[in-house]
């Protein structure tokens, strides 16, 4: 046993002891501020990670509520990321609304116009338009598939938001909004503004975070992350309903956030690797969560559709990811990823007619037929 595992468990001893006593009460809180302090100056995850496991769960809250209650600022600044700008009315925005996925959101503009957004990426999927004047307010239907909307000009309508067509106009109105929303987790706010934008914030539900999810925030905000080790890695994946909507590129936290930046990095690393061994359920759900292909590239400027020509070795046969590459053709076509080069100035397929020539030679024959 290590000197450090030995004085973590001496001073989370003492929390158990009875608050009989004023003064020991006292050492008690010493006790939990010698601990959290010990815990953070750790260097391994590893071994962390073991500390906090021996701990029985009672004496984890005490330290929760401790580690919440000291660091309450630096825990919000660790997890604190900017809001994103959803730009495209040319008018003051007046209503908001979280779909019931919270992933997508509709906003309402003085410019007549309604806009469907994806929150990930931060465009526009529909524009809705057929308003005279004014929308006043949006809001979705229970089953995200419908839109209804308020104008000026006196006329609610319903809408298919899948193909941005009007269903129908609700008329009877004799008369005719600036508008605040929360996502469904409660975790983000959407507000629209005079300023002529929308705004997604952020909003960090620390109570709901485990004690250890609280101390590797703090410590990452310190102490470089080493995203090879396992423990961090299953801490970065605990904490992805938090960090999902902003773990991709681009974005200002990548440079600004070493937790974000961190997390962005394990993401595209296991998204790297389901495209070399052809692992393409991983591949599309995180292109889904928002790694926009065309961002996702490695240090020497290689992108997905290299690391599928590439491909790896089976059996001692270099095979190509078959199925990322059909994947990868579906979603972006052969104009982008497919011709981009890395900085060798080598494209895909030119990587591709040097692991696995006749594949490759035959994928780009079957894309000149007519």
């Amino acid at each position: 046993m290590t000197n450090f595992t030995k004085s973590i468990i001496f001073t989370a001893l003492l929390l158990t002891l009875s608050n009989s006593f004023s003064s020991l009460a006292s050492l008690k809180d010493r006790a939990a501020d010698k601990t959290i302090e010990a815990l953070l100056s750790q260097t391994s995850q590893e071994k962390l990670s073991a500390s906090i496991s021996s701990m029985p769960g009672e004496i984890q809250q005490r330290l929760k509520g401790k580690i919440l209650e000291k660091y309450k600022d630096a825990l919000n600044k660790a997890l604190a990321i900017q809001f994103k700008e959803f730009k495209g009315h040319t008018d003051i925005v007046n209503s908001v609304s979280f779909s019931p996925c919270g992933k997508l959101a509709l906003t309402g503009s003085s410019d007549k116009t309604v806009r469907l957004w994806h929150l990930a990426t931060g465009t526009t999927i529909q524009e809705l338009k057929g308003h005279n004047s004014f929308v006043r307010s949006v809001v979705f239907s229970p089953c995200g598939k419908y839109a209804l909307t308020r104008s000026a000009d006196k006329i609610a309508c319903l809408w298919d938001v899948s193909t941005g067509s009007a269903i129908k106009d609700l008329k009877g109105h004799t008369d005719d909004m600036i508008s605040v929303a929360f996502s469904p987790c409660g975790n983000f706010a959407l507000t629209g503004s005079h300023d002529k934008t929308a705004r997604l914030w952020f909003l960090p539900q620390l109570n709901t975070l485990s004690f250890e999810q609280l101390l590797f925030a703090l410590r990452s905000q310190e102490q470089n992350i080493n995203i090879d080790d396992v423990g961090t890695q299953n801490l970065l994946n605990s904490l992805s309903s938090t960090l999902d909507p902003y773990g991709t590129l681009p974005g200002k936290d990548y440079a600004t956030n070493p937790l974000i930046k961190a997390y962005i990095d394990f993401r595209r690393r296991q998204l790297f690797h389901a495209a070399v061994s052809d692992d393409v359920d991983t591949v599309k759900a995180l292109i889904k969560k928002g790694f926009n292909t065309v961002f996702t590239i490695d240090k020497a400027g290689n992108n997905l559709w290299h690391y599928a020509f590439k491909g790896c070795i089976k059996d001692g046969i270099t095979c190509p990811s078959k199925k990322v590459l059909a994947y990868l053709l579906e979603l972006e076509g052969a104009d982008k990823g497919l011709k981009k080069p890395n900085k060798q100035g080598l494209p895909p397929f030119a990587v591709g007619l040097i692991y696995n020539k006749e594949f490759t030679a035959e994928f780009i024959n079957n894309l000149t037929k007519p």
